[in-house]
């Protein structure tokens, strides 16, 4: 199977009030490459839309967006797949304009110690389950957030 873990927004929800931010409908997991790709694409397709759930890859930016087929914006899943770069020992995004930058443009690759992804990882509640997050629990979000991890989130200004 492919592991996954709470990362972005979705992970500021949970470690602040294990669910969504009340202004996002989307929720953001992420993947290890790793893991992802020992699986068939078209069946990793399929088995969303055996569910009832539309999902499609964003190769430019490492990215599946998955959400309901009748087209109702209730929810939205963002899978951001991440891999760990061998050289410089942290875990980055992946898709192909990302794989055109430098592996230390660690500002636009979010990336991260691997150490924080070592398995088993942590769990928390979230939407009343049980899910993983990366270890130490914020401290993957001062690479995610570099300029306002310590701030947490805000709504957007409504116009």
């Amino acid at each position: 199977g492919v592991s996954s873990y709470l990362c972005y927004y979705a992970l500021w929800g949970a470690l602040k009030d294990q669910q969504p931010l009340p202004w996002t409908n989307k929720v953001e997991l992420c993947l290890r490459n790793e893991e992802l790709s020992e699986l068939d694409e078209g069946q990793l397709l399929k088995s969303f839309r055996r569910y009832g759930v539309q999902a499609y890859y964003d190769s430019a930016n490492g990215l599946y967006r998955a959400k309901l087929k009748d087209g109702s914006s209730a929810c939205e899943v963002y899978l951001y797949v991440f891999e760990e770069d061998k050289i410089v020992h942290r875990v980055r995004r992946v898709g192909w304009k990302n794989r055109l930058l430098p592996p230390n443009a660690c500002d636009t690759l979010h990336c991260f110690p691997a150490s924080l992804l070592t398995p088993p990882l942590k769990e928390t509640t979230f939407l009343g389950t049980s899910v993983n997050v990366p270890h130490d629990g914020i401290e993957v979000l001062k690479y995610m957030f570099p300029d306002s991890w310590w701030k947490g989130e805000v709504p957007p200004k409504c116009d």
